[in-house]
């Protein structure tokens, strides 16, 4: 043992000390200081900010910088005057900086006329900037708390120093002097007049415990008393949270205790040593003072409850014990928040705050929190009772003027859910009896008129003839009450149209379609509106629809719901929350019941392989064992602290669990257990025994059993995973992440693991341990992560409010967002075709990610420029084997070739921005992917044989394949890139388009046939018409004469020009105002649309006579295809939507599924599906039988709606009838 060495036990430490820590905020504080900054520590007591002082001065003297510490309880804070405290700080500078006898002693009565403020300004301007020799002055105020409570104004102090900051710019002599300041308080406190500027200058440096690294230094002193001193200076660490006053003081108790601490016994020496010294008589040992001094600043003894001293101790009380029941919570930085973490009780940490150490957490506990609580909240015994009672004991609520009172001490409070609950329920019954007395006072008043009535019959005829007539004169002002109602039914329609608009516009789609849903029944009722409003009702039904991925919601719980589960047999869903309570769902949204039992945050839910048997993890240290009937078969007990994560075995045999007290405990059911049921009493409390498993430094937050049951992964807080044989051998510990772990899962087939984490990201690893990929693409903490029963996609859930789903290479198929609060698990049921999410907003969402409407294709990850059918189908939409619209989940899979000599031709192409043309099967799987370009693939055609394909690309080629992927040739011969190509009806001929001016005519095998020149800028698209020019009806043209193909061209120069095949140019349409970028031809090649930069779609005759002006997108138009049978128009624009159109130019409607704009868009050749490709990096496939059909679209919305209206605890009486009636 080193008899040198010394820790330091309270007090300052000093320059040599060599058991002084050196954390970031030296560096930091050193570093800001010499660059002249305005500096604060502010944090709470003994946390090392003396020390830290000391130590930046000597080292700042060391670099020939004046120094000086004020210490600001040496000038007095009681019964000083404000001129007084000014000549006292004064006299403290003169000291500090050696000026005594340097300056006339008279000088502060000499500037009598100045106000105290003034006269202490002038001193640094013409005292310190002058008289003291150094180019760099620090002026260290500590303590400076306790100015806070002088009886004078102190604003004007803090906005002294401010100044001085600010006269930089006016006086460089002001560059040469600094403040620090120190002390337990907030800037927000430093100048508390809300109408004059804050102090919002200077650096603040954040002194935080010590860490793992930076307290390598007290090692020494552990050296020769204990066996291994790296081992128990860790669970030194992990006991005091790094907290220097108290890392220090069991230091110094482990080297002088009489205990041996050998190998192997570090964590149960230390505990012990823990228990007897600081957690055991506290209050009698607390030696130098601490626990206590935090003790006085969260709570007041005793007083008058009313008192502002005992509502803000409640406050903070109350706020304490919610984060000790939910192990954290998120900041939010209100003035309770600051006065606690300014205890030092609690900790910010990535957002959240919690309790700062496991010592805290012993000694104020719940158990302290309730009786402080019960010195102080005016109604502590009668919620006790009726918490109690399961709150079901009414006579235990407040009534009367006792109500009163607890409602104003209640006010302005962060109170907890059972408060909240509590009190509410207390209002509550007392509405209800009052509403009791009332009706009753009603009913005798009504049999006394009775009585009256029947003496007066004669005035009551008299009254029915006098009513009698109103009801003529009623008739007569029939008609105007008609057109009245008429106009409030108009008035109410285009509100729920604008409810509906606003919710799609947030995420809310569920409640978006359920409001566009009203609005179409209302427009039933009213009859005839203006066409307008007519297609913006249906565009939000179908944008509602196709949008909607939520399709239930559970709502039941009181506060926020941090886990979920499936049963295995896909009929239950069981949830637990912040309430203390487990719910039983079924799967279609009915509460079944509600599970209480546990007095802390329910943190996890799992079902037993049989589904009968649900086991929960809570922070109040137990596990729950119960039967879905409601029975509690057992409590699990044994842990130190709270209980978070929670898996039962594909056996049913063991139960893992993860504790904030750093253990995994792999419960063993013993085999005389065999009763599913049980006998009730706890009786399963004795039907399992358990080991732990040790190794992780921080909380274990998840676990979870490999499928055969072999190996439990655990995540933890110290940023690792580790895997485990269930019988404690530590397998292996993954290391990645730089942030803690919160989720942990194992593929179906065992052979991976996914984890997510604070860092940001989820990743995948083998399961020996080798990092297989890294998943980004969250913006905040990832909680939740789970793997599809296929094992091909991955769900995470996230604080940035979102559920993402992805493939096991890591790219994004889709993002579930509606929930209001950050989701803490997600769950996938086990048919795979539904998603289940817990939230802090209290609810549990159900999503369905896929419409029936319309198939995301997902798998690129580049933009997609365009998309196109085979023409030469042999099966259509119907075909039984093939399901276009399933609701199944896309994997992304690519499958090598073409599964042999398949009768299914591939179902469409889609040209990509990664240089790729990919073939894809109907049910939205990728068959093939052509690689061959060295640029971005911009169009894409297909042979009417369907067995070649085309492709356009950014490197100035063009290339053709056959469906198998095999590339049969390049054409090289443009100087830019290529916009179109396209084929010959007979697919002998290949026309492309480029940025070079051209079009260029081919044979397939790669002859050049001609260029045609005449456009003045770049040609975005070429398109043949579907006939040959003997069949066109053109004024330049005679019937009879060979077949040649026409062609038409649209470029950048705002024209459409008409060519022949033998490169004539037939004709020229000007009358876009924009370049044009995308050109279709009819299916009878007599009519030709136009797509603009200008925003319009132009519909021409085939000389050129235009026919429609198509407007209503906001930005350019990509993209214009024609329906086979030339009725519909669809246009593609960068306002992200697909409008349909009739050929008149009416509007049929819009469809909106795409996140970013639309490039290319096509139809099917039996025209019963349109495809879209967009920059959002997907194909969309439209069901236009059902788009185009408003009936149809109501239909399916109600289908979609059904069991949330039917179920749903929250919802409106008026709304959940408004599918009534739909067939």
């Amino acid at each position: 043992m080193n008899t040198e060495y010394r820790y330091k036990v309270g007090g300052s430490l000093g320059f040599q000390d060599p058991s002084y820590v050196t954390r970031m905020a030296d560096k930091a504080l050193f570093h800001a200081l010499k660059a002249g900054e305005f500096c604060y520590v502010l944090n709470s007591r003994q946390m090392g900010k003396s020390s830290l002082r000391v130590r930046s001065m000597q080292l700042l003297k060391a670099e020939n910088i004046a120094c000086a510490a004020i210490d600001m309880t040496r000038i007095g804070s009681k019964d000083v005057t404000a001129d007084q405290w000014y000549k006292g700080l004064a006299a403290e500078l003169e000291r500090g900086f050696r000026l005594i006898g340097k300056i006339d002693k008279d000088w502060w009565k000499q500037q009598e006329g100045l106000s105290s403020v003034q006269r202490l300004s002038r001193f640094i301007e013409d005292i310190l900037l002058v008289k003291v020799n150094a180019d760099r002055i620090i002026v260290f105020f500590d303590e400076i708390d306790s100015i806070l409570s002088l009886n004078f104004e102190i604003d004007d102090f803090f906005a002294l120093i401010r100044s001085c900051y600010n006269h930089r710019g006016e006086n460089p002599e002001y560059n040469r002097i600094s403040f620090a300041l120190f002390g337990v308080a907030t800037p927000t406190d430093l100048i508390r007049d809300k109408s004059r500027t804050p102090f919002n200058i200077g650096r603040a440096i954040e002194l935080k415990g010590f860490t793992a690294s930076e307290a390598q230094p007290l090692i020494v002193g552990l050296e020769g008393k204990v066996a291994n001193p790296e081992v128990v200076l860790q669970e030194i660490l992990y006991w005091t949270g790094g907290q220097p006053f108290l890392t220090q003081k069991l230091c110094h108790l482990v080297v002088n205790s009489a205990m041996r601490i050998g190998a192997d016994s570090e964590k149960e020496a230390v505990a012990k040593l823990v228990r007897s010294q600081f957690i055991e008589n506290w209050e009698s040992q607390d030696e130098p003072v601490h626990l206590r001094t935090i003790r006085d600043r969260v709570s007041t003894t005793v007083g008058n409850c009313m008192v502002e001293k005992d509502q803000k101790a409640a406050g903070l009380l109350l706020l304490y014990q919610q984060i000790l029941q939910e192990g954290e919570i998120p900041t939010d930085d209100t003035v309770t928040q600051r006065e606690l973490c300014l205890s030092g009780l609690v900790v910010r940490h990535h957002s959240k705050l919690k309790v700062y150490n496991p010592i805290y957490e012993s000694v104020f506990s719940l158990e302290w929190v309730d009786g402080r609580l019960a010195e102080l909240r005016p109604y502590h015994f009668a919620i006790a009772d009726w918490e109690a009672s399961h709150c079901l004991d009414t006579s235990r609520l407040l009534r009367g003027q006792t109500l009163q009172e607890a409602l104003a001490w209640a006010a302005g409070k962060n109170l907890s859910p059972l408060d909240y609950q509590f009190l509410n329920a207390s209002q509550e019954l007392a509405m209800a009896e009052a509403k009791i007395y009332w009706e009753a006072a009603q009913t005798r008043e009504v049999e006394a008129r009775l009585l009256e009535e029947k003496k007066n019959a004669r005035q009551q005829k008299y009254l029915l003839m006098v009513v009698s007539l109103a009801l003529v004169i009623s008739t007569g002002l029939g008609l105007a009450t008609f057109f009245q109602y008429r106009k409030a039914v108009k008035s109410e329609l285009k509100a729920i149209m604008t409810s509906s608009e606003a919710f799609l516009t947030s995420y809310q789609r569920l409640d978006g379609l359920i409001e566009a849903i009203r609005a179409k029944r209302q427009l039933e009722k009213i009859g005839k509106v203006d066409k307008e409003i007519e297609i913006k009702i249906m565009r939000l039904l179908q944008e509602g629809v196709d949008g909607v991925q939520e399709y239930n919601r559970l709502s039941g719980h009181n506060d926020r719901v941090s886990a979920v589960a499936f049963s295995p047999n896909g009929e239950i869903i069981a949830t637990g929350g912040r309430d203390n309570n487990i719910k039983i769902w079924r799967k279609d949204g009915s509460l079944v019941r509600t599970l209480r039992g546990h007095s802390g945050v329910v943190a996890g839910v799992v079902f037993s392989p049989d589904s009968q048997i649900i086991v929960s993890s809570s922070q109040d240290k137990t596990v729950k064992i119960w039967h879905i009937n409601g029975t509690l078969l057992g409590t699990l007990t044994g842990y130190s602290r709270g209980v978070i994560g929670i898996d039962f075995s594909r056996d049913g045999n063991r139960i893992v669990s993860g504790s904030r007290d750093r253990t995994v405990k792999v419960w063993q059911r013993d085999s005389y257990c065999t009763s599913i049921a049980g006998n009730g009493n706890n009786s399963w409390s004795k039907c399992f025994t358990s080991i732990n498993l040790k190794g992780h430094g921080g909380t274990v937050v998840g676990v979870a059993f490999s499928p055969d049951g072999k190996t439990i992964a655990s995540a933890s807080d110290d940023k690792t995973v580790k895997l485990w044989k269930v019988d404690g051998t530590l397998l292996a510990t993954l290391k990645g992440h730089s942030d803690e772990v919160f989720g942990v899962a194992f593929s179906p087939d065992g052979k991976m693991i996914a984890s997510a984490s604070d860092d940001k990201t989820v990743k995948l690893w083998k399961i020996d341990g080798t990092l297989l990929t890294t998943i980004v693409g969250h913006t905040d903490e990832v909680y939740g992560v789970a793997f599809s029963r296929d094992g091909q996609t991955i769900a995470t859930s996230s604080r940035d409010k979102t559920i993402k789903l992805w493939t096991l290479e890591g790219n994004l198929l889709a993002t579930l967002s509606g929930h209001n609060g950050e989701i803490w698990q997600v769950a996938f049921s086990p048919d795979g075709k539904t998603i289940a999410s817990a939230s802090n907003d209290g609810t549990v969402k159900l999503w369905k990610p896929y419409s029936s409407w319309m198939k995301i294709i997902h798998g690129d990850t580049a933009t997609v420029k365009d998309v196109t059918f085979n023409p030469n189908l042999e099966t259509g939409i119907n075909s039984p084997a093939i399901n276009v619209f399933s609701d199944s989940f896309p994997t992304g899979r690519e499958l090598n070739g073409l599964e042999g000599k398949q009768k299914i031709p591939f179902f469409l192409a889609s040209a990509s921005g990664d240089n790729t043309i990919k073939l894809w099967r109907q049910d939205g799987t990728l068959m093939a992917k052509l690689s061959g370009h060295s640029g971005e693939v911009t169009k894409v055609a297909i042979n009417p044989n369907g067995e070649e394909i085309g492709s356009g690309s950014f490197d100035q080629t063009i290339k053709l394949w056959n469906r198998d992927g095999k590339l049969l040739n390049t054409l090289k011969s443009h100087t830019g890139a290529v916009n179109g190509v396209s084929f010959s009806s007979d697919g002998k001929i290949i026309a492309s388009a480029s940025d070079d001016k051209t079009v260029k005519l081919w044979q397939s095998d790669g002859t050049l046939l001609i260029t045609l020149n005449g456009h003045s800028a770049e040609v975005r698209s070429v398109v043949f018409s579907p006939n040959s020019q003997s069949n066109l009806n053109l004024s330049s043209q005679r019937a009879g004469q060979e077949k040649i193909f026409i062609l038409a061209s649209v470029s950048e120069d705002k024209t459409v020009k008409f060519w022949n095949s033998q490169g004539k140019l037939l004709n020229t349409i000007a009358g876009h105002s924009g370049g044009v970028i995308g050109v279709a031809f009819s299916r009878d090649g007599k009519k030709i649309a136009s797509a603009s930069r200008d925003k319009t779609v132009k519909i021409w005759d085939i000389d050129g006579k235009l026919l429609a002006n198509l407007t209503g997108h906001t930005s350019g138009v990509n993209s214009v295809a024609f329906s086979p049978d030339g009725k519909t128009i669809a246009s593609a624009s960068d306002d992200k939507t697909i409008r349909l159109w009739q050929t008149d130019g009416s509007l049929i409607t819009i469809l909106s599924g795409h996140s970013s704009g639309v490039n290319g868009v096509n139809f099917s050749p039996d025209g019963k599906i349109l495809a879209s490709a967009s920059v959002d990096n997907t194909v969309i496939l439209w069901n236009l039988d059902r788009v185009i059909n408003s009936d149809a679209l109501l239909r399916e919305g109600c289908n979609w709606v059904k069991d949330y209206l039917k179920h749903n605890l929250d919802i409106d009486k008026r709304i959940r009838h408004v599918c009534d009636g739909v067939k």
